[in-house]
């Protein structure tokens, strides 16, 4: 599940959110002037997104 929150929210609450991430597996979008700029994600998720990221880099080295 995804939320948003503007930055001055995620600044208030940082510990809050980094828990909500790490205990309840949320993911936070943190927008400025109501468009998402980052995101707060689980070391988990982290950990799979780069996984994608280095096997698309190794499919296009394959067929390059």
């Amino acid at each position: 599940m995804s939320i948003i929150k503007g930055t001055a929210e995620i600044k208030a609450h940082f510990s809050e959110f980094i828990n909500r991430v790490r205990y309840q597996s949320e993911r936070i979008l943190i927008a400025r002037r109501g468009k998402p700029v980052a995101a707060l994600v689980s070391i988990d998720d982290f950990h799979r997104l780069e996984s994608l990221e280095n096997q698309a880099a190794m499919d296009l080295k394959k067929n390059s």
